[in-house]
């Protein structure tokens, strides 16, 4: 059990009248029994709108354009949904259908299928880990395999699938 320090929201639960004469009770029980329920909270997607506008300057009459902020994620996941899809994939090896039904039950998030690899594809790219791929496809490595073309410099040196994870 948790200490009460740690718990949210406590139901006091007391009777308010005698189960043998039905007489009035009143007062605080010695040593209430405990009972604790652990519920997870609803997870609503927090979705942020970046609204880029261009001005026209009353002076000279260029229109100038807001620059995006440094750090905005350039896809269309934050950090958190990245990293979850990116578990969900990598770790627990669920298939592309799994991953958008899960997001979307479990995090009332919208995920099409085609953003999937997508989002592994730009991780992959951005890590550098073509060698590692590369090493794995020569060797035989086959247990977890996308089947999707391969975007980005290097393509001709893959093979048609691309191997994620090599052996557990």
């Amino acid at each position: 059990m948790k200490p009460v320090e740690q718990v949210k929201r406590v139901v006091e639960l007391k009777p308010t009248s005698c189960s043998a004469c039905g007489a009035l009770l009143l007062g605080e029980g010695a040593d209430a029994v405990r009972h604790q329920v652990t519920e997870l909270p609803r997870v609503e997607p927090d979705v942020i709108e970046y609204r880029k506008h261009t001005l026209t300057c009353l002076v000279c009459g260029t229109p100038t354009a807001a620059e995006w902020p440094v750090d905005m994620p350039t896809g269309g996941f934050g950090p958190r949904a990245q990293a979850t899809i990116g578990y969900f994939t990598g770790r627990m090896g669920m298939s592309q259908r799994d991953v958008e039904e899960s997001m979307g039950a479990v995090f009332h998030t919208d995920v099409s299928l085609g953003s999937i690899p997508a989002h592994i594809c730009s991780k992959i790219v951005r890590l550098d880990i073509y060698p590692y791929l590369q090493y794995h496809s020569r060797v035989g490595h086959t247990p977890h395999v996308w089947r999707f073309p391969w975007p980005g410099p290097g393509a001709s040196a893959l093979p048609a699938s691309l191997y994620l994870q090599a052996q557990r």
